[in-house]
């Protein structure tokens, strides 16, 4: 049985946020990626620019646990501009 952790998310760009949801982001990726245990850090959006679908995938807890714990910087900035569902 495989040790990874693998969550998604998902959520609505809030009206007018698009370019600034853009921005966030690649902060978001730059930071999930200078992370050690990061396997997996994925996102589309819907046709119309609206949806956002993140997949993260992560070596282990251990790994999780570290990315989560930049929630409180990453989360008030990733919240400014989506809406979770």
């Amino acid at each position: 049985m495989s040790e990874q952790i693998t969550w998604t998310v998902e959520g609505q760009i809030k009206d007018g946020k698009y370019d600034q949801f853009l921005e966030v982001m690649q902060q978001l990726i730059t930071s999930a990626k200078s992370e050690a245990g990061t396997v997996m850090y994925e996102w589309t959006i819907s046709e119309n620019s609206r949806s956002v679908h993140i997949y993260e995938r992560y070596q282990n807890e251990a790994a999780a646990k570290l990315h989560l714990q930049g929630w409180g910087e990453s989360g008030p900035l990733f919240l400014s501009v989506v809406d979770m569902q």
